[in-house]
């Protein structure tokens, strides 16, 4: 029988081992349960960025379509090319940097930067959208410098010039492309008895659409082209601050210089000029044109949708020069703005 005396001895590197194993399991239960936590707040953190992402990108959208809204609202055709005009839209109660850069008369860059608002530096959001904008033209069938269904009539002296030149303060730019076009698409060119041409320029039979053509695109012509009511009293044309658009209607309109207008010029109506009339973009006429005793000059384009024997008469001193440049710019007073698809090609009104 063993006696206490007799018992051995209990080593002493056997005592207490289980509560090192205990330590380490609270240790890696609670680094796990720190991991879990950590992994916990940063995914509600990436939710509330990804929620504020989206919020700011659809107030920078909305800034988008309010500033395609307000194209016409603002009189932006107005902008020069190669210049930006900066404003701020109110978005879903925050202001959005908006900014246009007009690259081209019928061609713009629309960008929106709009920030989000968030504790911590490191979540805020921010959205920066560029979109390329088009202007849509009313569609006026603008074949040549002088484009009428009816007839030319002119005389020694009158110019009439396709050629697309290069002009030294030309808005669009003195290094802009050129692209001339036939000098005269009429029925006939003639000159205004009793007097004599003798160099008319040459010309070519109009499209049998081009009356129809002409009166669809006046019809389509927005707010942003005004209304006013003319008749025969000779008056001149009010005055014209940058580039504008106008219809100017009456069965009879007399207009007398000196005048000068830039933009779109409508004449709806049988139009008598006299004295000097200086027209910068695109004047179209829905009846005859009698210019023999004005001097009448016309740097852009000139249609006529009359059908009559009457057409346009210009006189010694009337002149239509061509300028692609004057064309756009006068048609983008009428032009709706839209959203271009990426494309490397664009077609762009004559």
């Amino acid at each position: 029988m063993m006696t206490r005396r007799n018992r051995a001895p209990v080593s002493r590197c056997r005592r207490g081992f289980v509560l090192p194993l205990v330590i380490a399991a609270l240790a890696v239960s609670s680094l796990l349960a720190l991991a879990f936590i950590h992994e916990a707040l940063l995914g509600a953190r990436g939710a509330r960025a990804s929620l504020g992402a989206a919020d700011v990108e659809y107030r920078a959208e909305a800034a988008l379509g309010t500033a395609l809204a307000r194209w016409s609202q603002d009189s932006l055709w107005n902008t020069g090319v190669g210049t930006r005009h900066q404003f701020s839209v109110p978005s879903a109660g925050q202001p959005v940097a908006v900014e246009w850069l007009r690259l081209h008369p019928l061609m713009l860059i629309l960008r929106a930067q709009s920030h989000g608002h968030a504790v911590r530096r490191l979540d805020v959001s921010s959205r920066d959208l560029l979109r390329a904008v088009r202007l849509e033209p009313p569609p006026f069938p603008i074949e040549a410098a002088i484009s009428t269904a009816g007839t030319l009539h002119g005389s020694t002296g009158t110019i009439v010039s396709g050629i697309d030149e290069l002009r030294p303060h030309s808005p669009c730019g003195a290094d802009r492309d050129t692209a001339s076009l036939p000098p005269v698409v009429a029925n006939r060119v003639a000159a205004v008895a009793p007097h004599t041409w003798t160099s008319p320029p040459p010309w070519r039979p109009p499209p049998a659409t081009l009356w129809m053509r002409t009166h669809g695109a006046v019809q389509a012509l927005g707010p942003q082209v005004p209304v006013r009511h003319w008749n025969a009293t000779p008056r001149p044309l009010p005055p014209s601050r940058g580039w504008n658009g106008v219809i100017v209607r009456g069965p009879s309109i007399a207009i007398t210089g000196p005048s000068a207008w830039q933009g779109l010029l409508v004449l709806d109506g049988n139009a008598t000029v006299t004295g000097a009339l200086h027209v910068t973009g695109v004047l179209v006429v829905l009846g005859n044109l009698d210019a023999a005793a004005a001097q009448l000059t016309v740097q852009g384009a000139v249609v006529a949708a009359d059908t009559t024997a009457g057409g346009v008469t210009l006189g010694t001193a009337g002149a239509v020069r061509y300028d692609r440049c004057a064309v756009q710019l006068a048609l983008a007073v009428g032009a709706r703005p839209s959203l271009a698809p990426f494309s490397l090609w664009h077609r762009l009104s004559r």
